[in-house]
């Protein structure tokens, strides 16, 4: 396939590692987490904590690079390919620990004037020279769900997106405006899908903007539901009088001559009209319009494929589109639009002939008559069976080259992966499959791979905390698999079961070390294909049988049929752990075929230090910090501290002083205090006046896992005479209904400041 290099290609050859590394940024990157020690701030990139800088560096890219970030609209999945482009400089290879490249999203409904945190995710990076020499690089994906409003489809509902890239160190949550050390900011368009199904009348009456007059509010029931007519697919004489003079007749007319020529034999129509009955009323030279569809190099002046990643948590291809055109898609969100198809090859055994079809993606895509400039990114997934591809770390990574082509409203075949698409384009990359075992296709042991998204090697299996000493609370997913199940032509063969049992802080049984079985319902999201891309999803409810067993939804692989659980990623359990208190409690997790036959959980053989996990234990902890904050006094002019307490009156230049207590008993898991004034803004001026301290930390300060007492300090000077108040926020370390933010509780003491007598 004889193309010019898109956009994205040369982007990837200038962005790829290869370069000499000056010797400044080898020396912070191998002492990274040492400098930090030593002060939090060492690199000046954070906004708050009371450290001066040592150094201004930050936003390297040398390493690792955001290139792409896309929204599934039909799915509510925001996704970022972060490029990996050296050969080493993460931490070790595949057969140790790595280290973490950390991705936070945020989104915006005001064009940045303000950020929603939508969480944080992250992969690991290793030391991989086979996919990084020269100007080669892997492509790594996450994924995040998110639930942004709906709007009627006559508003535009385009939003920006952000994604913050740090590697070996967690984006703070809720600062939008962090600069990584390592890593970069990336910000996009998205849209945002329309609601278009059945909606309730009060939903249907909030998005439009109407509202019922006191009259009428009464006697109409707003939950009653209001379903819509399904978005109409327009024919080619409609869209050819809408695009008049805007859009080329072979790209609004592609699908319905496509669709003609591949019809076995002659089409009627054709032989009876000629060219004129294709297009009835319409006037187009089809005899161009068939010259145009025979390309030797895909279009992209209305999208183009920029890049391709894999997700290796939740094995899936990702690919990221760009929207380059307001028109030119079949209709705007009110109707059915267009598709945009991805299909994905890959070359397993490096012969350069990429004969390994993996399946085809797609999205929905709609005219958008205000798009933004750079216009709007769009991702697209197909879940990969790589069990049968995998290899232990010490025979070295597994590193695939794939193969991807964009091709709007008509997809690629998989037969052809040399495909020219008339719209679109391809795009080739590296990407690394992870290290394990391969399960036969006739052993359906279960994994246990993860809770609320962290992997099981990350608990301390003594202390049952995970990474950052950190337990578990409230909800908690239970994710993991049954690998061969994705070799079954049949769904719903198989069944499973998840039990839980308390035991002593020591690790052994509690009483008679009975287990609990899991049998609440509860939800997922189901994605599934018939055949090349035929992929619809839908929610769907899980229950347990009688038995206390639940039935595994996922089988098949692409192209052919296939399901997945896919939000949350792979859920087998939901643990609503709360009622069953803290301490240390163990997992397991067992399965059976239709026969009956017993199949118990597998060993995990974790990468870091080759411990095994089978039977997961858990440190739970269900209570919340406590806290306390109080003005005890004040000073003036340098003089003595006289008392005071809650809402007095200062005077400006006044340093006013207090007392906090932030605990974490009997738990012990004490993660940040925060101090602030609020408000921070006054007349349009930040004044920039904190307390201090304005951040203790369990991790960069030492504060102990009961948390501690202190007072606190606010000069006064330089603020306007106003009413304020001092925040305290105490946050623990609890993976609480798997947000990471930790379980939290604050409180808020007033004050006046008034100018001098």
């Amino acid at each position: 396939m004889a193309t010019e290099k898109t956009t994205a290609a040369k982007k990837k050859d200038q962005q790829a590692g290869g370069a000499k590394i000056p010797a400044r940024t080898l020396k912070f990157r191998r002492g990274f987490k040492g400098l930090l020690l030593k002060n939090p701030n060492y690199f000046g990139n954070l906004e708050t904590g009371g450290f001066d800088a040592e150094v201004l560096f930050g936003g390297n890219t040398t390493y690792e690079e955001i290139g792409c970030v896309g929204f599934q609209p039909q799915l509510n999945r925001l996704e970022a390919v972060v490029y990996v482009k050296q050969p080493s400089g993460y931490g070790s290879d595949i057969c140790s620990a790595g280290t973490p490249e950390y991705v936070r999203f945020y989104l915006s409904f005001d064009n940045g004037a303000t950020w929603e945190d939508q969480g944080v995710t992250d992969f690991t990076a290793y030391n991989i020279p086979e996919g990084t020499q020269g100007r080669k690089r892997l492509e790594y994906a996450v994924t995040i769900e998110v639930s942004p409003r709906k709007r009627w489809c006559r508003i535009q509902n385009t939003i920006l997106a952000r994604a913050i890239l740090s590697w070996n160190f967690a984006p703070p949550p809720n600062q939008p405006n962090f600069k990584p050390v390592w890593g970069n900011v990336h910000d996009t368009h998205i849209l945002i899908d329309p609601f278009k199904f059945d909606i309730s009348v009060g939903e249907f009456f909030e998005a439009v903007d109407f509202k019922l007059g006191p009259q009428f509010a009464p006697i109409v029931d707003s939950s009653q539901k209001l379903i819509l007519a399904k978005p109409k697919q327009l024919g080619v004489a409609e869209l050819a009088e809408m695009y008049k003079g805007k859009v080329e007749p072979h790209r609004f007319g592609l699908a319905q001559v496509q669709k003609l020529i591949n019809e076995p034999g002659q089409p009627e129509e054709l032989v009876a009209g000629g060219s004129k009955s294709i297009f009835p009323g319409v006037e187009i030279d089809i005899s161009d319009l068939l010259s145009k569809l025979k390309p030797t190099n895909g279009n992209t002046s209305y999208e183009e494929l920029e890049c391709v990643g894999l997700d290796s948590e939740r094995d899936e291809l990702v690919a990221v589109i760009r929207i380059k055109k307001p028109l030119g898609f079949s209709g705007d969100p009110c109707s059915d639009g267009s598709t945009e198809y991805v299909t994905f090859w890959g070359d397993f055994n490096n012969n350069g002939t990429f004969e390994t079809c993996l399946g085809t993606a797609q999205v929905k895509v709609y005219d958008i008559s205000k798009i933004p400039d750079e216009g709007l990114e769009y991702s697209l997934q197909l879940p990969v069976n790589l069990n049968p591809y995998r290899q232990h770390c010490k025979k070295g990574p597994r590193i695939v080259p794939i193969r991807a082509i964009l091709s709007w409203q008509v997809a690629p075949p998989c037969f052809n992966p040399n495909y020219v698409p008339v719209w679109g384009n391809r795009e080739e990359t590296l990407v690394h499959i992870r290290p394990g075992v391969s399960v036969p296709d006739d052993d359906y042991t279960p994994f246990l791979y993860g809770l609320c998204n962290r992997d099981v090697c990350s608990i301390n299996q003594v202390t049952g905390w995970g990474t950052g000493d950190r337990p578990y609370g409230s909800t908690i997913n239970i994710q993991g698999e049954i690998p061969a199940a994705l070799a079954l032509n049949v769904a719903d063969t198989l069944k499973y079961k998840v039990s839980v049992r308390p035991l002593n802080d020591d690790g052994t049984f509690k009483g008679f070390g009975i287990y609990q079985d899991l049998i609440n319902d509860f939800g997922v999201t189901i994605q599934e294909g018939t055949g090349p891309a035929t992929a619809i999803s839908y929610p769907f409810t899980q229950q347990a049988d009688p038995s206390g067993y639940y039935t595994y939804r996922e089988y098949g692989t692409p192209p052919g049929n296939w399901r997945r659980v896919i939000s949350p990623n792979r859920q087998l359990a939901r643990w609503d752990s709360f009622s069953f208190g803290s301490g240390l409690w163990e997992i397991r997790i067992r399965a059976k075929d239709s026969l009956n036959n017993p199949f118990l959980a597998g060993v995990t053989t974790c990468v870091v230090d080759g411990s095994t996990r089978q039977n997961v234990k858990v440190r739970l902890d269900q209570t919340p910090p406590e806290l306390d904050l109080a003005i005890t006094g004040f000073s003036r002019g340098g003089g003595p501290v006289q008392p005071a307490q809650d809402c007095a009156s200062f005077q400006i230049g006044d340093v006013i002083h207090g007392s906090y207590t932030a605990t974490d008993a009997p738990d012990d898991h004490f993660q940040v205090l925060t101090l602030s004034l609020e408000p921070k803004e006054i007349g349009g001026i930040l004044h920039g006046v904190t307390p201090s301290p304005t951040v203790r930390s369990y991790y960069t300060h030492g504060v102990p896992g009961a948390g501690e007492s202190g007072s606190w300090t606010l000069d006064t000077a330089g603020l306007p005479a106003c009413g304020y108040t001092v925040r305290l926020l105490v946050r623990d370390r609890t993976i609480a209904s798997c947000s990471s933010f930790g379980r939290w509780d604050d409180d808020f003491i007033g004050f006046c400041l008034v100018e001098p007598e």
